[in-house]
């Protein structure tokens, strides 16, 4: 998932907003950027928490974040992209076949990345749905990420876990809007970030930025109320792994 549904997951779930909430949801999407790997960063949540309650026990919204976004212990990502009931992979891979021919037009991508990417746009599609719903969304990450004392505090926190040196993990941070779609949030902004991504990886050098645009406006309009179901689903079992670990259980 992006960081608008991550984000919108951690609140409701939690009932309230921070920075480090914030901050931590945004961690396993941006370790890549310091070298740690993406099915690293998604898995260390119960460690990262057990960590943080005997070195920085005023830090654990930001352990909060990256275990709500995460796949083991199951967060988000996990029912999102590892598993769902109903086929072999998780709901927005699921959801994503019925656009697979679509984006592989859109895209110019490779057979063997299309799946990925597909899964990538019903993801987005969230993003679109849930900024029309909390439109102050956006605005509360983009001041998570220039709350200096916050992101103090999580970049040493993180790399003190990770071994890596603070300025690593600020730099990170400092990057989201320019990774992400945060402002604005909107389709055009959404596949142009696409096509950054894709070019920079290597993936596609002749995506179509209208046409992306076009299919991600049309993917969020089809059945939002589907998206909409999974999500307060996904949530409920996320809030059931938090409630293990905050009990202290494995």
């Amino acid at each position: 998932m992006f960081p608008i549904t991550h984000y919108y997951c951690a609140k409701k779930i939690f009932g309230r907003s921070s920075s480090l909430l914030i901050l931590g949801g945004l961690w396993p999407d941006l370790a890549r950027g310091t070298g740690v790997g993406r099915n690293q960063a998604h898995e260390s949540g119960k460690q990262f928490w057990q960590w943080c309650q005997k070195q920085a026990p005023d830090a654990l919204d930001l352990a909060r974040g990256i275990i709500c976004h995460g796949s083991d212990p199951p967060g988000l990502d996990f029912y999102a992209d590892e598993s769902w009931p109903g086929g072999e992979k998780g709901w927005c891979f699921q959801a994503g076949e019925a656009w697979l021919a679509q984006v592989a037009s859109a895209t110019a991508l490779p057979e063997h990345y299309v799946g990925w990417k597909a899964h990538n746009f019903v993801e987005m599609a969230f993003e679109l749905i849930l900024i029309k719903q909390e439109p102050d969304l956006g605005r509360d990450i983009l001041a998570a990420v220039v709350d200096q004392k916050a992101v103090e505090q999580a970049s040493i926190l993180l790399s003190e876990f990770w071994h890596l040196e603070p300025k690593q993990v600020a730099d990170c941070y400092a990057q989201v809007n320019r990774i992400f779609a945060i402002d604005p949030l909107d389709p055009y902004n959404l596949a142009l970030k696409q096509d950054l991504a894709m070019r920079f990886r290597n993936q596609s050098q002749a995506a179509d930025i209208e046409a992306m645009a076009y299919l991600l406006e049309l993917i969020a309009k089809d059945k939002p109320e589907d998206y909409l179901a999974f999500l307060h689903q996904a949530m409920n079992l996320t809030w059931k792994t938090m409630e293990i670990i905050e009990e202290g259980g494995s």
